[in-house]
């Protein structure tokens, strides 16, 4: 079994979050329709929204995996905007 990377939280990632707050954004994971009501169940889909659009991921993560998955996306989101700034 291959090993996961680990997210490192840094203060980046906290300007980062704050800035898609500041913008808009909220990402959060979601269970999958199967694993409702099923406390056991561990997969779920990121969503990213925005105003009155939502993107959901196609692929499913377990709990730990999704909220890595988050921080990553605020840390994208951020500096995508940093680079168009510049």
């Amino acid at each position: 079994m291959a090993k996961r990377k680990q997210v490192e939280v840094q203060s980046v990632n906290y300007k980062a979050m704050l800035w898609c707050f500041d913008k808009g954004y909220k990402i959060y994971p979601i269970p999958e329709k199967e694993c409702k009501g099923n406390y056991e169940c561990n997969k779920y889909r990121i969503v990213i929204e925005r105003a009155t659009k939502k993107r959901f991921s196609e692929k499913t993560y377990t709990n730990k995996e999704s909220h890595d998955k988050i921080w990553n996306i605020y840390e994208q989101l951020y500096q995508k905007q940093k680079k168009s700034s510049r």
